[in-house]
């Protein structure tokens, strides 16, 4: 049975100097959606 996961869904991996950023996201078309604001921070930690 697999565990359900809140959504979004994130984690970040790094070693040495690699890194995996995943954003697990519901489907939505909806521009007001709270995940979407959540999103465009873990975007900017990533391009910093």
């Amino acid at each position: 049975m697999q565990n359900k996961k809140e959504i979004p869904y994130l984690f970040k991996l790094n070693k040495d100097k690699q890194f995996l950023y995943y954003f697990g996201a519901e489907h939505s078309n909806d521009s007001q959606h709270q995940q979407f604001n959540i999103l465009e921070n873990f975007f900017e930690e990533l391009v910093k």
